[in-house]
Formats: C-alpha cells, sequence, structure tokens
C-alpha cells in the first residue's frame, strides 16, 4: 500500500534549501530513511523540486543499489550472490528461503513478515555461502541452516505478537 507522503515529503524537501541537483542523493537518502523505501509520489515531487525530469530522479535512485522502492519486511533476507558464495549453495539458499517465506526476489510476503534482496559480494568469500537478516550476518550458511534461521524468525515473530 503506498503511503500520501507529501507533507513529510516537503518536510523532507524543507531542509534542503539548495536546489542544486548535487542535492539529489542526500534527499533520496532522507526519503528512504523516513519511509523505509521510496514511494513512487515522492520521485515526482523530488524531479519538481529540483527543477529536473522524474525520469532523471528514477534513473539515479535506481542506478543505486541502496535505493529500494518497496518497503521492506520486518525481517528483510539479503543473500550474498557473489561468485564464492553462488558457486557453493547460493541458488539452494535463495530456493530455501522462498520455499519458506512465499517471498520472490526484491518482493515483500503478505503479512509484511519477510523481504528478500539478492546482493552482490558481501566481502567475506571465505565464510560463504553469507546471508544477513536487518543487519545481523550469518556466515557458512547452506539451506538446512537457513530454513531454520526462517523458522527461528517466524517463531520470535509469534512470541513477540503474543506478548502484546
Amino acid at each position: 500500500m503506498e503511503p500520501k507522503p507529501t507533507e513529510s515529503i516537503d518536510e523532507i524537501l524543507q531542509r534542503f534549501p539548495d536546489t542544486e541537483m548535487e542535492n539529489l542523493i542526500p534527499i533520496l537518502q532522507a526519503v528512504q530513511e523516513h519511509f523505509g523505501y521510496i514511494p513512487a509520489l515522492s520521485i515526482e515531487r523530488i524531479g519538481r523540486y529540483l527543477k529536473m525530469p522524474t525520469s532523471k530522479v528514477y534513473g539515479t535512485a535506481s542506478f543505486y543499489d541502496e535505493f529500494r522502492f518497496k518497503p521492506k519486511g520486518k525481517y528483510h533476507i539479503r543473500i550474498c550472490k557473489g561468485t564464492a558464495c553462488h558457486l557453493i549453495s547460493g541458488n539452494a539458499l535463495i530456493q530455501e528461503t522462498e520455499n519458506r517465506t512465499r517471498v520472490k526476489q526484491g518482493d515483500i510476503s503478505k503479512d509484511g513478515l519477510f523481504s528478500q534482496e539478492e546482493t552482490a559480494c558481501m566481502g567475506a568469500c571465505g565464510n560463504g555461502p553469507m546471508v544477513e537478516v536487518n543487519g545481523i550476518f550469518y556466515n557458512r550458511m547452506n539451506p538446512e541452516k537457513m530454513g531454520m534461521l526462517i523458522e527461528e524468525l517466524k517463531k520470535n515473530y509469534s512470541s513477540i505478537r503474543k506478548a502484546i
């Protein structure tokens, strides 16, 4: 569900009174920090504010892996697709994650619990395959460990919900 971020976007834009193109990346970062992703409406608003075509704003945002156009799940799973991780069992990890979460690459589960992203090398090739969930790194992963991790995340979330 796309938020109606106009007021928040305007507040963010006011922090950048210099409407020069060099503020595009910092503005995109601020928008993503606020919403957790870059809503489509914000692309248009940023373009008008910086007096540049929407295509230029979108083109810049889509060029960098750091920017996302969909919200992340409560548990955002990143799976390394660097050469070493891929050769060991990267595809099997992706398949296990998709099977257990019902989430494809770049998507979010209907309940908002999981999102999945394949990413370039995480820089720990000797410890691969690597997986990162919400800033916590897991090394030497295999499909069995991946399945256990996902089930543990589901269990933890259920426990938290019951406690509330």
